[in-house]
């Protein structure tokens, strides 16, 4: 089923920049004590990548949203996936949540319990009781009982932690039976999909008196890195000339944006010892032929 959308993605990115992340209703008029509340999260994202952070990418909807909003510049996340995630949607540290790591149990700490605490509060669980519409588009990656059982009203998106951007049967609609669009053969890709769901759960979201909070929550960039043939070719040329020449470009914008007030020179290049994988040089290893008599 292919539900009707009064807007498209570029209209949709567009009118949140144009009235914010926090506050994309603000106020909404039904109710300007209760603002509706955009989440966007891209998932492993470099501080440098976007356009309004010095990047080469292109990102002009999201650079007009930094322009009329505040760029943090001691922004920290948890190093991985989904202890960031817990701690964004709990407001907790992620042991606190209960994933320090990864999911799964491990060790039988309750910083370690591989999802998120029953006693760690999420935020739809906090705004449902303020009588907010809850709604998500994206990767959950939290455990179990998953996005419809820590709070939100409504779901689309990748439940695991990763996946291929262009099978469709990876991606959900909870809870169970809801309407989801359906693509043709060689159509979807999950970027595109996430986007199309958010703006159908918003239009749901509208005939209703409640004010609504959407976590908006990307799957991209995280591995596996897949992207349309007209992004990579766009890009291809940009990416050509190196890691160090594209890393002294982004630092120069960034200089001249007055994001690194207090820095003057970058920082010189990281010396990693050979390893496994990689000679001092950075250079591939060559595996070492096995001794004999051993496996």
């Amino acid at each position: 089923m292919r539900l009707k959308s009064s807007v498209s993605r570029r209209q949709f990115l567009a009118g949140a920049a144009a009235v914010g992340v926090a506050s994309a209703g603000a106020c909404n008029p039904r109710s300007a004590a209760q603002p509706n509340l955009l989440l966007i999260l891209a998932d492993d994202l470099g501080f440098s990548d976007i356009g309004s952070f010095g990047g080469e990418i292109k990102t002009p909807h999201l650079d007009r949203l930094a322009k009329g909003g505040t760029r943090f510049t001691q922004f920290y996340n948890c190093a991985r996936c989904c202890p960031t995630r817990a701690s964004l949607l709990t407001g907790l540290y992620p042991h606190r949540a209960g994933v320090g790591n990864m999911l799964g149990k491990q060790g039988g700490f309750e910083g370690y319990q591989g999802r998120l605490r029953e006693d760690a509060v999420s935020i739809p669980e906090a705004l449902k009781g303020a009588g907010y519409t809850t709604l998500m588009a994206g990767k959950w990656h939290l455990g179990p009982p998953g996005p419809v059982g820590r709070g939100f009203d409504e779901f689309y998106g990748l439940v695991h932690g990763f996946d291929s951007f262009w099978d469709e049967a990876k991606y959900s609609r909870l809870p169970e039976g809801r309407p989801k669009r359906s693509y043709g053969e060689g159509s979807f890709y999950a970027t595109s999909a996430i986007t199309d769901h958010a703006i159908d759960l918003l239009d749901e979201a509208a005939a209703k008196p409640n004010p609504w909070f959407l976590y908006l929550a990307y799957n991209a960039p995280h591995f596996p890195l897949h992207a349309p043939k007209e992004v990579t070719d766009t890009y291809a040329a940009t990416y050509e000339k190196g890691w160090d020449a594209i890393r002294g470009e982004r630092f120069a914008r960034q200089l001249e944006m007055g994001l690194l007030p207090n820095v003057k020179e970058l920082s010189p290049r990281s010396i990693i010892g050979p390893n496994r994988v990689s000679n001092l040089d950075g250079t591939a290893c060559t595996p070492k032929a096995p001794s004999p008599g051993t496996r």
